[in-house]
């Protein structure tokens, strides 16, 4: 039974005026007691009333449906497990988790940009949250729910989300990768692997790297995305990524989209087009891709990079087609046979 001091009041309050009509009789009865926020049913036993002193005593046998109206709470609200924070690498992704009781619907918000502002969350649940092309830094998330009495708030809002080892930039912000896959962490070699995020860690070299060839197996539900600086080179430097056959056990292969473009996971021709030439985005094709310097900015088949200048060399197994508008870009999957798709490539380069 839940009772509150003003409900004590009223309860004495309707015994006295209960005994106003019993005085000094022995009585069974039940009352009707409302404070404004709980109402009650209280079965009294002996009513009596000393007229002389003026004390009413009474025996309470049950003081019924006194909850009143169902309290609204958030239970928990965490990210990884943790009800502070995490710290990640970007392109990991983490998974939000929480739970209330009471309450209608929850909203969440903050600064992660894949977590922030949806207003349509189940009163619990959990949701894994892309990093994906975020910037080194914190980002915030909260969490507050309606119910019936008002909007609450988690107690232990905000969380914190920090990002580190990204190779993007605040600018990249508003061109985040496909919400389909996400950014490989690691490229498997025959036995080893290497950070996937820098083009001279996975073909041993500044770019365009080695000539050997390096064989490579790529999770399949992810892209490729490698970072990279070119050197002082010529404006008729030319080169190019190659496929050289090969069969790799228990990797599937397929037609791949690729990009060099100044954000990861950037396949937006629409965009990277009128900043670099028309050459930039290629596929979806089982073959290489080709770049060069200035000269061939205009060329369709070649991508033109500017000297001295960083990028990501950016690619996926698919067999979609290359998006030409910003939605077709989110729509974008990856189309990978087997738990690991892969081949064996090879960068070249003359005037590199």
């Amino acid at each position: 039974m839940n009772s509150t001091s003003n409900l004590s009041r009223t309860l004495v309050m309707a015994i006295a005026f209960a005994a106003t009509f019993l005085g000094n009789a022995q009585a069974q009865s039940e009352i009707f007691i409302s404070d404004g926020a709980n109402d009650c049913t209280a079965a009294l036993l002996n009513l009596q009333v000393n007229t002389a002193s003026g004390n009413v005593t009474a025996t309470v046998d049950s003081l019924a449906d006194c909850s009143g109206p169902a309290t609204p709470a958030i239970t928990s609200f965490t990210v990884n497990g943790s009800a502070s924070g995490v710290t990640v690498d970007e392109g990991v992704p983490v998974t939000v988790s929480w739970n209330s009781s009471n309450t209608t619907g929850c909203i969440s918000g903050g600064s992660l940009p894949n977590w922030a502002n949806q207003s349509g969350l189940a009163t619990s649940g959990n949701v894994q949250v892309a990093t994906s092309g975020l910037s080194n830094g914190n980002f915030s998330l909260t969490l507050s729910c309606t119910s019936s009495q008002g909007t609450i708030a988690a107690g232990n809002n905000p969380l914190t989300v920090q990002i580190q080892n990204s190779s993007s930039t605040s600018a990249c912000a508003s061109r985040p990768p496909p919400p389909n896959m996400t950014r490989a962490q690691q490229i498997n070699f025959d036995d080893s692997s290497a950070n996937a995020f820098f083009f001279a860690e996975v073909f041993n070299g500044a770019f365009p790297g080695s000539s050997n060839s390096i064989r490579i197996r790529v999770p399949s539900t992810q892209y490729v995305a490698m970072e990279f600086t070119t050197g002082n080179h010529p404006a008729s430097a030319v080169g190019e990524m190659q496929i050289v056959p090969v069969n790799l056990n228990n990797t599937g292969t397929n037609s791949r989209i690729w990009s060099v473009s100044q954000c990861p996971g950037d396949f937006r021709p629409f965009l990277i087009d009128a900043e670099m030439g028309p050459g930039c985005v290629f596929g979806p094709s089982q073959g290489g891709f080709r770049f060069g310097g200035t000269n061939f900015q205009a060329n369709s088949g070649v991508c033109a990079l500017e000297p001295n200048t960083t990028y990501f060399m950016n690619f996926f197994y698919t067999d979609d087609a290359i998006p030409s508008t910003e939605q077709a870009h989110n729509q974008l999957n990856v189309d990978c046979p087997e738990t690991f798709c892969g081949d064996a490539m090879k960068a070249s380069g003359v005037g590199f």
